[in-house]
């Protein structure tokens, strides 16, 4: 690739992963972390032969040199509304500000787009940053999950049926309604509202999922020939596989 790639969140797991893949393709990688990330795990990063940037994500400045003769901005940054808004805009308008033709946000979701205001927090937020995001002059690219394999579950069930020689059913525990009312409920009795992922998160994301406005219209697979898309069967089979 032989192109400076920066990423900001390097020092979480997803920003590794991130940096693990454009180091086998070749690119030149920037490291944006926080003045105060761990040591260890900068020590680690420079030890790939990733240049590594430490500085104020508040200060735009400070935050631009890391984008310097970069191809691609990536965040990888994890949080509420102060990160996924306030610092991602910071980032951008780092980025903008030294001439970084395009801007990858921390989306690394299904497809917040079709679904309304507080059907989903964590998601508001990414809608929101889109907004800004959308009137910048940069170009950007989202990164959505679920390509790999889209199934219902009565075929999921099939599946595993299959796969290790036992009968599995279906329990139906309750349509979109039940689970709205128990998300409330939840909300209510244990908001957490400064914990990333508290209990009610996970289900508001549960009802996106079988919400068939969730449903990818077009997938890009075919774009990327040299990838192989991991099936349900695949992490079926390899999950009854480890437990022997």
């Amino acid at each position: 690739m032989n192109k400076i790639i920066a990423v900001a969140g390097a020092t979480g797991n997803l920003g590794g992963n991130i940096i693990s893949s454009l180091l086998d393709k070749g690119a030149i990688v920037h490291a944006i972390v926080r003045s105060s990330s761990d040591n260890t795990k900068i020590k680690d990063l420079e030890g790939l032969g990733v240049k590594v940037f430490k500085v104020n994500m508040a200060d735009v400045q400070e935050v631009s040199k890391a984008c310097i003769g970069a191809s691609c901005v990536v965040s990888a940054l994890a949080g509420l509304r102060d990160v996924i808004i306030d610092t991602q805009k910071i980032l951008l308008d780092a980025a903008i500000a030294v001439g970084v033709p395009r801007f990858i946000p921390s989306d690394y979701s299904l497809d917040f787009i079709p679904f309304s205001n507080g059907e989903n927090r964590n998601l508001d937020y990414r809608r929101e940053f889109h907004i800004y995001l959308d009137k910048s002059a940069v170009a950007s690219t989202s990164i959505f999950n679920g390509a790999g394999d889209q199934i219902s579950p009565r075929e999921i069930r099939t599946a595993v049926s299959e796969i290790s020689g036992e009968k599995y059913g279906l329990i139906r525990a309750g349509g979109p309604g039940m689970l709205s009312t128990i998300i409330k409920i939840s909300r209510k009795i244990s908001p957490a509202e400064n914990d990333l992922y508290p209990a009610w998160q996970g289900m508001q994301y549960m009802r996106n999922m079988i919400d068939e406005r969730s449903i990818l219209k077009q997938i890009d697979n075919l774009r990327y020939s040299d990838m192989r898309w991991t099936t349900i069967r695949d992490v079926l089979s390899s999950f009854l596989s480890s437990k022997g």
